[in-house]
């Protein structure tokens, strides 16, 4: 069975790549032959590139900013092991900016199937098109089968435009089997889509966490015992955060640590372009592996804690979307993990430890769901 997958644009985002490679290798372990389709946000014309490039740098020059303006080749060093993970792992299509190109693709390829998903895909603002995650190229093609797998709108709020309200509920009729990562995406499925929409895991919960020891020591070589202390998986770090970080290091007398470009963007100069660089995956992944405790704001910063069984943390990113980390950790009766004000931490969270023999059972029957629902792809 061929099919393609809609994702959000891959590149710097490590839990964003990783979902996609669990859906993709689960999807695989059943026989599928599987595209990502790397649908990109449009370029603009160069002329309005170099306008705002001109206009950036006397801005930042009248305000004593020195930003360096990347270039493509810099970019590829930047991410470099990002695309070396996706070019080993994954099947990605050629670069596609707009809806002309998705349908001739589609039409090129003959496709069984096309899933839509995971992360948050169905989230207006992060998406380059919102309605191609509704598959709106695919409108008048009843021959491709459509489905929805643990997408997400990332917020109990409805981010919609009126407009793109009533376009996406008419497309949504199309789709043969819809499911949602969010307990809340059910519920803004039924009020503003008028559609039912059944509850699944994140794909990244549907690999064990041998399969992701396995992907570590591809690369990496025999993985390492739980000996690094604190690891620091903070996206939107600030000095509160990394405070919270050093007082858990300091109650378990230990050291923490980072896997994460030294620097964030913007760029101060190109011969700093090394503080920039983005750790290998695998070395990411085996940071919750080695960890003896994790703090974290991201939502599969969070899942992976869970999948390698730690002790963690996890500051609740509302920006980025606080209803995946509420659904999934309610799920499991871990919402005393989950901190929205730095202030509500106790160091006495560190002394409360996870059964996880009693999150395996609590995971298992949500596991079958998203695998029956999967199965159900190929049967129809």
């Amino acid at each position: 069975m061929k099919i393609a997958i809609m994702t959000q644009p891959l590149g710097h985002n490590y839990g964003g790549i990783l979902q996609n490679y669990a859906l993709t290798r689960v999807l695989e372990q059943k026989g599928a032959n599987i595209t990502t389709i790397n649908r990109v946000r449009a370029s603009r014309p160069k002329h309005l590139k170099a306008l705002s490039f001109v206009k950036n740098q006397t801005y930042n020059r009248v305000k004593g900013y020195y930003y360096y303006a990347p270039s493509a080749n810099d970019l590829k060093f930047i991410y470099a092991e990002n695309y070396n993970f996706i070019d080993n792992y994954l099947n990605l299509s050629q670069k596609i900016d707009n809806s002309k190109e998705l349908k001739a693709y589609f039409l090129d390829e003959d496709f069984d199937a096309v899933i839509v998903g995971s992360d948050q895909t169905w989230r207006p603002k992060y998406s380059p098109c919102i309605t191609n995650y509704f598959l709106d190229f695919l409108s008048d093609n009843s021959q491709i089968k459509k489905f929805a797998y643990a997408s997400s709108f990332g917020t109990s709020k409805w981010e919609f435009e009126q407009k793109q309200t009533k376009r996406c509920r008419e497309l949504i009729t199309e789709f043969e089997g819809i499911s949602v990562r969010e307990s809340g995406g059910i519920q803004l499925c039924r009020k503003y889509l008028n559609t039912e929409a059944q509850l699944v895991l994140d794909p990244t919960l549907l690999l064990g966490k041998q399969e992701y020891i396995e992907l570590i020591e591809n690369n990496l070589g025999e993985s390492k015992s739980s000996t690094q202390g604190v690891f620091n998986y903070i996206l939107d770090d600030d000095e509160a955060k990394i405070g919270i970080v050093e007082q858990v290091a300091s109650y378990l007398n230990t050291e923490s640590f980072r896997k994460q470009p030294n620097k964030k963007m913007p760029i101060k100069g190109k011969k700093y372009l090394s503080d920039y660089k983005y750790p290998a995956i695998e070395e990411w992944l085996n940071s919750f592996h080695t960890a003896d405790f994790v703090v974290t704001d991201s939502f599969h910063g969070t899942v992976l804690s869970i999948i390698f069984e730690k002790p963690f943390i996890t500051i609740v990113n509302k920006d980025r979307g606080s209803a995946r980390f509420e659904s999934l950790l309610s799920l499991l009766g871990l919402e005393n993990r989950m901190f929205y004000d730095l202030a509500d931490i106790n160091m006495s969270i560190i002394d409360d430890s996870i059964d996880y023999n009693a999150i395996k059972l609590k995971l298992e029957p949500l596991q079958k769901l998203s695998f029956n629902f999967l199965d159900s792809i190929f049967e129809k």
